[in-house]
């Protein structure tokens, strides 16, 4: 018995399959469909069997640039940046992976943490045994004080917040002997008393409430439920958390 085969067959195609050069065309002409709606990283891969989207990688920051952020690191701070890896991301020391920083405190087994990490780059303690040890794993490192506190900074860092558009959501509450500025964000259900001052750069989440005669100063950031009480003073730059 004959058996027919379309052109272009090879071992391994099966009967239902689309004829090879049609199916490469039609999905070559989805990846440039894909691409003008502005997905790219798409591939093709040996046996296709449909189009593996794979998202725009997050830009990352050069350990050597992530110190900078660090207010704790001076000129003669010990430091080790081994190949200076690009930090896309922070995470616990035993859950680290390739491109994420962590850190480790004096009370922590430093040797065994150390050994079981998988981290990029490390905020250690001042630890002469720790640093040769992440030295020798070819793990970048700068040794703080206080690594947690360099931890947060760093997580700042890396993860910026986005800011919110400037403007007083419909339903907050604003006395008119307040001020607020037009470069500042007032979440939904805010309330803000008389005589207080929220400046440029400021950001209440929903449901901040400020009393009377409150002053912020600017890029301050209260977050959701949080209440000042009257004749409160907050410094530039300070974050209040949820519910405080």
């Amino acid at each position: 018995m004959r058996s027919h085969r379309p052109p272009g067959w090879r071992p391994g195609h099966q009967p239902g399959d689309r004829h090879p050069g049609t199916r490469d065309h039609h999905f070559t002409a989805l990846l440039h469909l894909l691409e003008q709606l502005g997905v790219r990283g798409c591939t093709l891969s040996p046996r296709f069997r449909g189009p593996t989207i794979r998202p725009a990688r997050t830009p990352g920051m050069r350990f050597s640039s992530l110190l900078t952020q660090l207010s704790e690191v001076e000129e003669a701070t010990p430091r080790n940046l081994g190949p200076d890896p690009d930090l896309s991301g922070a995470e616990a020391r035993d859950r680290a992976g390739p491109g994420q920083l962590a850190f480790l405190e004096a009370g922590n087994a430093l040797a065994a943490a150390l050994s079981a990490t998988g981290a990029a780059a490390l905020l250690l303690p001042p630890d002469a045994e720790a640093q040769a040890l992440a030295s020798e794993r070819g793990i970048a490192w700068v040794a703080l004080r206080n690594p947690r506190l360099g931890f947060a900074q760093a997580l700042a860092a890396l993860h910026p917040a986005t800011p919110k558009p400037a403007g007083i959501h419909p339903s907050a509450v604003v006395d008119p002997a307040a001020t607020v500025a037009a470069e500042a964000h007032v979440g939904a259900h805010a309330v803000i008393g008389a005589g207080s001052v929220v400046p440029r750069g400021c950001t209440l989440h929903p449901g901040v409430v400020l009393y009377e005669d409150v002053l912020l100063g600017e890029g301050c950031e209260i977050h959701a439920n949080a209440v000042l009480h009257p004749g409160s003073r907050l410094g530039a730059g300070c974050v209040v958390q949820s519910s405080a």
